[in-house]
C-alpha cells in the first residue's frame, strides 16, 4: 500500500476494500478480519464504494464474518438489501445461462462464456460471491447467426435504437463494435453476443479455435459451460479492465484469484506472451495495480521488474488516480464521458495500427449517427458534423452545471 500512498491517498474505506479484494474467496475458505480495518470507516461511503466497484457480495460477506463491526442499523439494512438483489440477479443469470448453453449444445454451436456467474464459479466455486451484471458469450465465427437465432428462441430480443438506422449504416457501424446486445424479455437480463474479444484487434486479437482448444469448463447442473482457460483469462481480464479504466475493482479480485495459483515461471511466460503483441507495458501495469490496491503477495521479482518499467508505472498511476475517485452525482458524467475515456484509450498502447483503429472509432460515434439519422445517400455529411460534435461536447464538459443529478447512481442501490 506504500506504493499507492505516493500516488493518491486512499481512504480508510478504500484500504478496507483492498483487503477484501485480496482475501481468498474460494468456497469453504476461512477468513479472519483484523479489528483495525474497521476503524474510522464512513459506512455510507463504504456502501457507495462497494456499489461503484461492484463488490457488494464480497463486502457483505466480509462484514458478516467480522460480526458487523460498528455498522449502523440503517446501513446494515441497505447492505443486506443490495446483497439480496445481487443474489436474485445471479439466480436469474444461472437459469438463463443453463438454458442458452443447453440450446447451444443441441445446435452444436461453439460458445464460450466470458465473465459473469460462470467466471464466479470458475474462480471461486461460488456463483454468488462475484457481482455480475450481464451474460457475455464469445461465439465461433461460423455460428454467429445460429447463436443469435438461438437467443431469440430463448426469449431474447436485440437491443435496437429508435429510430433505427438503415441496414447499410447499421452494418457499417458494426465494424467498430465487438458484440451485439440482446435483452431477455422475462428477466430483463442483458445478453451480449461477442464476435471479437475487443473491438481493436491490435490490442487483443481473437483466435476462437485457440481459445476453444484451451478452454476450461464449469458445471451448472448437468450442463458444462465453457470458459477461457486460466492463461487466456489473465490476458483477457487485464485487457478488459484496462479498457474500462479499472473502474470496477472486482477485476482486481479476479486477477488476485488467478495470480494466487500462478508461479513466477508462469508469470514470466505470461509477460512474454504480452510482449509478443506489444502489451508488455499493460501487463506490468496490471501487476503493479493488483499489488498496490490489494496488497496481494505476488512474486517479488515480477513486481520489481514491473516497477522498473516507467511506462507501466505511468499507466498504473493514471488508472489508480482515476478509479480511486469516489463517483458522485457531480463528477459521474466527467468520469464516464466517452471523450475522456477515448483519450485515455489512445494512451494505452504505442502502436500505429492500434492508434489508427482508436481514432477511427472515435470518429464514428453511434449517438451522432442516430441523432442525424441521415439517408444512405447523405452518409458523407456525417463527417462534416462530427468535428463540430466533438468541440460541442468538450465545451459542455468544461462548463456544465456540477449539481446535475445522474440517474446512473440509482443503479448501485
Amino acid at each position: 500500500m506504500n506504493a499507492v500512498a505516493q500516488i493518491v491517498a486512499l481512504t480508510p474505506e478504500q484500504r478496507l476494500i483492498g483487503k477484501v479484494l485480496s482475501a481468498d474467496w474460494t468456497a469453504g475458505s476461512k477468513r479472519l478480519w483484523e479489528d483495525a480495518l474497521f476503524l474510522d470507516i464512513d459506512w455510507s461511503r463504504l456502501f457507495n464504494l462497494s456499489g461503484q466497484y461492484k463488490i457488494r457480495p464480497m463486502m457483505t460477506a466480509a462484514l458478516r464474518e467480522a460480526k458487523w463491526p460498528g455498522v449502523p442499523p440503517d446501513i446494515r439494512t441497505a447492505i443486506l438489501f443490495a446483497e439480496r438483489k445481487c443474489s436474485q440477479k445471479a439466480l436469474l443469470q444461472l437459469s438463463l445461462l443453463a438454458k442458452i448453453i443447453s440450446a447451444a449444445e443441441d445446435r452444436k454451436v461453439r460458445v464460450i462464456t466470458l465473465k459473469g456467474v460462470a467466471l464466479s464459479l470458475r474462480l471461486y466455486g461460488d456463483p454468488f460471491i462475484r457481482e455480475s451484471f450481464d451474460l457475455d458469450f464469445l461465439v465461433s465465427p461460423e455460428d454467429e447467426q445460429n447463436f443469435e437465432e438461438l437467443l431469440v428462441e430463448q426469449g431474447c430480443a436485440e437491443v435496437l435504437r429508435d429510430p433505427p438506422l438503415t441496414p447499410r449504416q447499421t452494418a457499417f457501424l458494426q465494424r467498430f463494435h465487438h458484440d451485439k446486445k440482446f435483452r431477455h424479455g422475462e428477466s430483463s437480463l442483458v445478453v451480449e453476443s461477442h464476435f471479437l474479444l475487443s473491438a481493436n484487434r491490435y490490442l487483443l486479437g481473437t483466435d476462437f479455435d485457440a481459445l476453444w482448444d484451451a478452454r476450461a469448463t464449469v458445471s451448472l447442473g448437468n450442463v458444462k459451460v465453457a470458459i477461457p482457460g486460466d492463461d487466456d483469462l489473465i490476458n483477457y481480464l487485464g485487457i478488459h479492465a484496462a479498457r474500462h479504466d479499472w473502474d470496477r475493482w472486482k477485476w482486481i479480485a479476479d486477477l488476485v484469484a488467478l495470480y494466487r495459483k500462478t508461479s513466477l515461471e508462469e508469470l514470466s511466460r505470461h509477460r512474454e506472451r504480452a510482449a509478443r503483441v506489444g502489451n508488455q507495458d499493460l501487463f506490468d501495469s496490471w501487476i503493479l495495480i493488483v499489488s498496490a490496491i490489494a496488497g496481494a503477495s505476488l512474486p517479488l521479482p515480477s513486481v520489481n521488474m514491473a516497477s522498473l518499467n516507467k511506462r507501466a508505472v505511468a499507466i498504473m498511476k493514471s488508472a489508480i488516480l482515476f478509479s480511486s475517485r469516489e463517483v458522485t452525482s457531480a463528477n459521474l458524467s466527467d468520469s464516464s464521458s466517452s471523450f475522456g475515456r477515448s483519450v485515455r484509450r489512445l494512451k494505452m498502447k504505442r502502436s500505429v495500427r492500434y492508434l489508427a483503429v482508436e481514432l477511427l472509432a472515435l470518429f464514428h460515434r453511434d449517438d451522432d449517427w442516430y441523432a442525424l439519422n441521415l439517408p444512405d445517400q447523405m452518409m458523407w455529411a456525417y463527417y462534416f458534423f462530427r468535428p463540430i460534435s466533438i468541440v460541442q461536447r468538450c465545451w459542455r464538459s468544461l462548463f456544465k452545471p456540477k449539481n446535475k443529478e445522474i440517474k446512473r447512481l440509482n443503479s448501485w442501490l
